[in-house]
């Protein structure tokens, strides 16, 4: 959790980065029905009826990937949520036609929100959904850090950046309406 822009989806891909491992992102604040994110059963002439994946099953089905579930409380149908409770539950979904999908060994999920008021569409967690995971609430780094990551990313002297900061704010620290995002900006 945290505000925008403070590094939470950059967070996971950093994770998955470290472990040498496939990077999933689902956005969910895009995410109107559940089939969207799980799958579902789709027909053809040819084939018959079958289970067609969505991308939460096919991301997690590889072992040690890390997937981003971004904007995780902006769903406009808590229905997608829903279909969620066996995954997290049980590590595993069996669709409608007996085949079972399964969380595999070592993915880590990572769930990113907004929370308060003032985000659009962004709506309080469930606290049964909420509770199966392990909540960081990252802010905004010191100045200093917020230098070396700028410094890293853009290819600037961290002397130029940490002098840019304290010219946007005061005491020498970032100013309230900043966050990392608008920084590299």
């Amino acid at each position: 959790t945290g505000a925008q822009g403070t590094g939470k989806t950059s967070l996971a891909q950093q994770i998955a980065a470290k472990r040498n491992a496939l990077f999933g992102l689902i956005n969910f604040g895009a995410t109107q029905e559940a089939r969207e994110i799980i799958g579902a059963d789709q027909y053809s002439p040819d084939r018959g009826t079958w289970f067609r994946s969505g991308l939460f099953p096919r991301y997690t089905g590889i072992a040690n990937s890390v997937v981003c579930c971004d904007e995780f409380n902006r769903v406009e149908n808590s229905k997608v949520h829903g279909a969620l409770f066996d995954w997290l539950q049980r590590g595993s979904f069996t669709t409608d036609g007996g085949e079972t999908y399964r969380i595999a060994p070592g993915v880590i999920l990572v769930m990113t929100i907004n929370e308060g008021y003032e985000f659009a569409g962004a709506d309080e967690l469930d606290i049964a959904l909420r509770d199966r995971f392990f909540q960081i609430t990252l802010g905004m780094p010191s100045t200093e850090m917020a230098a070396k990551v700028v410094s890293k990313k853009e290819g600037m002297p961290e002397e130029e950046v940490v002098q840019l900061c304290r010219l946007l704010g005061a005491n020498g620290t970032l100013p309230d309406w900043m966050n990392m995002r608008s920084l590299l900006k």
